[in-house]
């Protein structure tokens, strides 16, 4: 065959080459990621608007489309309405790359020993509300039994990891897992009350509601490189009963200013997806680093020096 008929079918094999996906989407509403297709499938995470995601294919699926997550799973489903599409690459650090890699371990099958031997505080939880609080739609349920967890991690399932690590600025709603545990060093920068809000059952009394303890590597950080941990009534109440004032004015009074270590659970909190820098880059009311909280607080402690 000759050279100029072949011209025709190698530009065709070019264009076949390029991946269709180089595109990209960027979210114009909160939406939800689904697991599947469908609009009846399970939310993988909540997204705010100005959040960018890269197509993984370029068809759509029954109105879906495909799109990278930075985690377990690594895709999920978008509806097309949601978002507007764009060709090439999204702007820089708007999406999960170079992310870091935290390996949390897995604590050893068979009995548990006396020193691994997590702590219970269920009884210290308050009467007439129950763990998933006064909330009606069953996504906001599921949410509170995470905040309102009783049962402390093994001492063997906590990882030590960087505030850099938690606060690395690209979409990171999968980066990490409710099922984590976690060890943190980091300033603390402001305490603040929580709110009447549906995991403490809109309690209105102080002891009743969470701390807020916001969390930098600076003095004076702005808001959208900050992080969030909280402490909840049982673990203050269980504090309490070990002689140490976890009250949010003790808290506020103690800690500001000062470094502390602090151990709890990790929790993805949707209600502020679109309030984060990593979730809503873009947003017009963003006063926090990540949705990722340690929440609730199991320990902290003040260190006696700052931390580099």
């Amino acid at each position: 065959m000759r050279w100029h008929r072949m011209l025709p079918l190698l530009l065709l094999a070019v264009l076949v080459a390029v991946p269709a996906w180089a595109d990209y989407l960027e979210v114009r509403r909160p939406a939800t990621i689904k697991e599947q297709p469908d609009g009846d499938a399970t939310v993988l995470q909540h997204v705010g608007d100005g959040t960018y995601f890269r197509l993984v294919t370029a068809e759509q699926t029954d109105g879906y489309y495909e799109v990278a997550l930075a985690g377990i799973p690594p895709t999920g489903w978008i509806y097309r309405t949601l978002v507007r599409r764009y060709a090439g690459d999204p702007p820089p650090g708007t999406v999960p790359a170079d992310q870091p890699e935290v390996v949390f371990p897995q604590p050893p099958a068979g009995p548990i020993p006396p020193e691994d031997a997590p702590v219970d505080v269920s009884v210290f939880r308050a009467a007439g509300c129950p763990p998933e609080g006064d909330a009606v739609y069953e996504k906001n349920k599921r949410l509170n039994r995470l905040k309102n967890r009783t049962l402390g991690p093994r001492p063997s399932q906590v990882q030590r990891i960087t505030f850099d690590d938690l606060s690395y600025p690209a979409i990171d709603s999968t980066r990490w897992s409710s099922d984590y545990a976690i060890e943190l060093d980091a300033l603390v920068v402001d305490v603040k009350p929580g709110g009447n809000e549906t995991c403490n059952c809109h309690a209105s009394a102080a002891a009743d509601k969470d701390a807020h303890i916001e969390l930098a590597i600076e003095d004076g950080a702005e808001k959208s490189r900050r992080v969030v941990v909280e402490v909840t009534p049982a673990w203050r109440a269980f504090m309490n009963s070990k002689g140490v004032d976890w009250t949010t004015p003790h808290l506020k009074q103690t800690l500001i200013g000062h470094w502390i270590r602090v151990h709890g659970w990790m929790m993805f909190d949707a209600e502020h997806a679109d309030e984060s820098r990593n979730t809503a880059p873009n947003g017009t009311n963003v006063w926090r680093a990540t949705a990722w909280e340690i929440h609730p607080v199991t320990s902290l402690e003040i260190l006696p020096t700052p931390i580099p």
